[in-house]
């Protein structure tokens, strides 16, 4: 049983988890849910799923006290990044653009040049951005989608 409304009552719905550990296993029951809709290809249920996963981890929810672990950061990339898949998959490439940045923000790893020259600030971005650029082309915005790979990318000389 969760703890919230579905997703069609957003407004209304609260975040009623006593503590932390409830929130735990109310997303690794999402996350199941997730992977069970991503294999059957049902991608409108995904994406349903990860917004609920989000909104469940939303740390503006959190008690004050409570401090997300370090790994929250690659935590909100993966859920923005899969849910921007999933978007793609249904042609939702402007949401899907909205989720990738949200990726992309959500990570900060410096990397500061791998062996294949490239100059991101994290070794995530790269396909992120890749994604990124592929949505903004289906979206007719192919000047924008050159631009943010060109920024992404660097290579030494």
């Amino acid at each position: 049983m969760e703890n919230f409304p579905p997703m069609a009552n957003e407004r209304r719905r609260k975040w009623k988890f006593r503590n932390m550990s409830e929130v735990n296993h109310v997303s690794n029951s999402i996350l199941r849910q997730i992977m069970v809709h991503e294999r059957s290809k049902r991608w409108g249920k995904v994406i349903e799923a990860y917004q609920r996963l989000l909104w469940v981890i939303d740390k503006k929810h959190f008690p004050v006290d409570c401090e997300p672990p370090s790994s929250y950061g690659i935590l909100l990339y993966e859920l923005h990044f899969h849910l921007g898949l999933a978007l793609q998959r249904l042609g939702l490439h402007r949401k899907s653009v909205l989720h990738y940045t949200k990726a992309i923000e959500a990570v900060s790893i410096p990397k500061g040049g791998c062996l294949a020259g490239c100059m991101t600030n994290s070794c995530l971005m790269t396909p992120l951005y890749s994604r990124r650029a592929f949505a903004y082309t289906q979206t007719g915005e192919s000047n924008s989608a050159q631009w943010k790979v060109s920024f992404c990318i660097k290579y030494k000389k």
